[in-house]
């Protein structure tokens, strides 16, 4: 996952009408320091975080582009994105993207469900598939949705119920 720590740092020092040698003065580096992290050359120190936060008066979470839930704009996003690269690169970058969002975003039970529909979608488009293969994807699709159903997330949990009834 790319950090966009250098856009937020702009965007919070212009909104303060600070130039990067106000920010570096407030936090003890050089203005080029500064410069670099804008510029996405290097990422500020570790230790750096909490008073570049303090001074742009932000978060540490939002310098880093953190976000504990995906929005139900951005579940849709990530499975477009999914659909698109399983369709123009074929099942195995497909597959390979939806396991890395999947581990990007481990908690996000509705984009469980869309990029395990997915997964369904486009297994069969992969050349010379056997069924050994077959079993191993599905055992894997099984687990996703397996948490999908045990999550508290009604919207989806439900459909538990409509399923098996």
């Amino acid at each position: 996952m790319a950090l966009n720590i250098g856009e937020i740092i702009i965007t919070k020092r212009k909104e303060k009408s600070w130039t990067q040698e106000q920010l570096a003065n407030a936090l003890g580096v050089s203005a080029p320091a500064v410069s670099k992290w804008e510029t996405g050359a290097t990422y500020p120190d570790i230790t750096l975080l909490s008073p570049i936060a303090r001074a742009l008066n932000t978060t540490i979470d939002e310098l880093l582009s953190y976000q504990n839930e995906l929005s139900g704009e951005e579940v849709s996003e990530l499975a477009k994105r999914a659909g698109s690269v399983y369709e123009t690169e074929g099942f195995e970058a497909g597959w390979s993207f939806c396991q890395k969002m999947l581990k990007e975003y481990p908690n996000s039970i509705p984009l469980k469900f869309h990029l395990g529909n997915l997964f369904q979608s486009f297994m069969f488009l992969k050349p010379g598939i056997g069924q050994e293969e077959i079993r191993s994807y599905y055992r894997c699709a099984a687990d996703i949705y397996e948490e999908v159903l045990s999550s508290i997330c009604t919207k989806y949990s439900g459909i538990k119920l409509r399923l098996f009834q």
